[in-house]
């Protein structure tokens, strides 16, 4: 392994899990439509039990047309703000703490994450980190055409540690996406496969594998020294 001076992580699934994000916006969501009486009941089982069913992008549009026989594209949209940019209840994973205070001592530190600009923000306000991280880079603030697995969100973050991309290190936890544009940068890559990550099962091929794989961030430690 190359001779590590930045450290730079993802945010969903690898410092907090981001079941915990959809969990509090479905909350928000099911509190608005009981506030403005479109729905009597609590509706967040629903949500999430259509979530854990695999139901993506059609949620709120299948819950609405369950209870009340349609789905409005206006309140769609109301709901899908709702959820983006309320503010989470959200806590790191326990491994996530010890693991950050122990980089920002030994080396540069950095975060990188997609999505949208404003409810990762919020996502980082609620968890209290940004004192940990020298930069941060929300590829969104660059245009959705940068989101990983673009090489752009890594070649600014690296520029801003003012550390060169072969000493530059990315901990992520979706190998769909996140060390494509990482490994193409000349950073090496590490994998936290997390066993309730959202990502965990997707198959990897040989051009999307990170350069190690750990189970926790305790392990990161190891993989440094």
């Amino acid at each position: 392994m190359p001779t590590i001076r930045a450290v730079v992580f993802d945010l969903d699934d690898t410092l907090y899990p981001e079941r915990a994000f959809v969990q509090s916006g479905f909350r928000a969501v099911s509190s608005y439509l009981r506030e403005h009486r479109i729905v009597h009941n609590d509706v967040y089982p629903l949500l999430w039990q259509k979530f854990s069913d695999g139901v993506r992008g059609t949620i709120f549009n299948e819950v609405l047309c369950e209870l009340i026989g349609e789905a409005d594209d206006r309140l769609i949209r109301t709901l899908v703000f709702i959820y983006r940019t309320h503010m989470p209840d959200i806590r790191l994973y326990p491994d996530a703490l010890p693991v950050l205070y122990w980089c920002t001592q030994r080396y540069k530190t950095g975060l990188l994450s997609d999505g949208s600009a404003y409810m990762q923000q919020n996502k980082i306000i609620a968890l209290g980190i940004r004192s940990f991280f020298n930069a941060v880079m929300l590829t969104d603030t660059l245009g959705r055409e940068y989101w990983k697995p673009h090489v752009a969100g890594y070649q600014k973050l690296s520029d801003a540690l003012g550390v060169p991309p072969q000493a530059c290190l990315y901990v992520g936890d979706n190998a769909e996406k996140d060390f494509i544009g990482a490994k193409k940068s000349g950073w090496f890559t590490v994998h936290v496969r997390r066993p309730d990550g959202i990502y965990t099962l997707i198959p990897e091929s040989e051009d999307k594998r990170a350069d190690v794989c750990i189970e926790s961030l305790e392990k990161l430690e190891k993989v440094l020294i």
